[in-house]
């Protein structure tokens, strides 16, 4: 095992008089020393003499870190990687701010492409999963849960705003993944929406 990347998101500071800002960029300081130091940890507390990676992308992070341990899988830069991704809600401002601004949904719940969309819903949760080339997995007996054809990030670019997802750009990368992996959308059984539409602006 060689590069532990961590997903984690930054909160902007809902506080609104520059003495509270000056203490709550203080705490976020400390708040983003802390999450750099968690993958660093892992490695030292599993004994792995690797490199670490932690990856800040707002929402697409754990994805963002999916494509780069898989990048450097296909360099042949590492035999293995463990990926892992959190969420963890640790205090209500950005909440309440959300809500104040109709971003959440009452209902607290996602209706992704659904006319009775009304928002989206926040949740926590912690996972990791280890990668790896499929030769050298068949090679060692591993159980294989899942074989990952082709990854791909980018950016939407100039677009209507910040929430508004440019569709040619997403269009632009699922034509990319595609083509690198030799796939043809035909061949595509099942398709699970793993796009960070709004917001951030990267897919």
């Amino acid at each position: 095992m060689n590069m532990t990347c961590e997903g984690q998101g930054s909160f902007p500071s809902p506080l609104s008089t520059p003495f509270l800002d000056y203490f709550f960029f203080l705490f976020l300081s400390f708040l983003d020393l802390l999450l750099f130091s968690l993958a660093h940890a892992s490695v030292i507390t599993i004994a792995l003499t690797t490199r670490s990676v932690v990856i800040k992308t707002a929402c697409s992070a754990s994805l963002v870190a999916l494509h780069e341990a898989c990048r450097a899988l296909q360099a042949r830069d590492i035999p293995g990687a463990i990926v892992g991704g959190t969420s963890l809600i640790l205090a209500p401002t950005l909440t309440s701010n959300f809500f104040g601004e109709g971003i959440l949904s009452p209902e607290a719940s996602c209706k992704t492409f659904d006319e009775s969309a009304d928002g989206f819903a926040r949740a926590e949760g912690i996972t990791a999963i280890y990668v790896k080339r499929l030769d050298d997995a068949l090679r060692d007996g591993n159980p294989i849960r899942a074989v990952i054809r082709g990854t791909g990030t980018n950016s939407d670019g100039k677009s209507m705003g910040i929430m508004s997802p440019n569709a040619e750009a997403h269009e632009a990368l699922m034509r990319q993944v595609y083509d690198q992996a030799g796939l043809t959308p035909r061949e595509t059984a099942f398709v699970e929406v793993c796009f960070k539409l709004p917001g951030t602006k990267t897919a």
